[in-house]
């Protein structure tokens, strides 16, 4: 090798030398500092992994809250649909009773005064008190609440595609049509099946 070389590898050679001896000293710590540095490293991943730990565990329980609030306005959802569509059933079978009666009455010629008490014994029978004008205006206030109240958490807590099932399956009831009706009660339900992770 070359003079320069030589140099240049001995000065290389000095200074790994030199800063080695200053790393080891300042690497070389009093035990007792070890040990402090020890417990307060020990305590601050024991710390650090409790707040891990609890975001974790805070994560969990609000989806449980969701769920099992999610889970008691798709009950309410459940429960309205299915009063409007008894109450629907219900009032097509007074106005078909009714209907019936009309024609007995015209095929016996009764008069305005035998058909209207035949009519309401009739009718008293079936229990269609609910059904006067005055009954039905005060239930389908009542609905028209409940379905506000249940559309507002279902619409806060439910999916998109809930809120719309639950809002098609009113069309059905209103036009007579069990089929369909069926059919957009199932899809309703599968879509608060889907946003509640029940697998069936």
């Amino acid at each position: 090798m070359s003079a320069p070389a030589n140099a240049t590898a001995a000065i290389v050679a000095e200074t790994r030398r030199i800063w080695s001896a200053r790393y080891a000293q300042r690497m070389s710590l009093d035990p007792t500092v070890l040990a402090i540095l020890s417990i307060f490293g020990g305590a601050a991943l024991t710390a650090l992994a409790g707040l891990v730990g609890a975001g974790i565990n805070a994560r969990r329980e609000h989806g449980r809250w969701v769920r099992e609030r999610r889970l008691l306005a798709y009950e309410s959802a459940h429960k309205l649909v299915e009063d409007v569509r008894q109450w629907e059933n219900d009032f097509r079978g007074v106005e078909n009773f009714r209907r019936e009666l009309d024609e007995k009455a015209d095929k016996a010629g009764l008069s305005k005064e035998a058909r209207a008490e035949l009519v309401a014994t009739g009718l008293n029978a079936r229990n269609s008190d609910r059904f006067t004008p005055a009954a039905s205006y005060a239930w389908t206030r009542e609905i028209v609440a409940r379905k506000t109240d249940t559309l507002a958490s279902i619409t806060l807590l439910g999916t998109q595609e809930v809120v719309e099932r639950f809002d098609a399956v009113f069309g059905p009831i209103g036009n007579n049509d069990p089929q369909a009706y069926q059919r957009a009660r199932r899809d309703m339900e599968q879509a608060m099946r889907r946003a509640l992770k029940i697998k069936i």
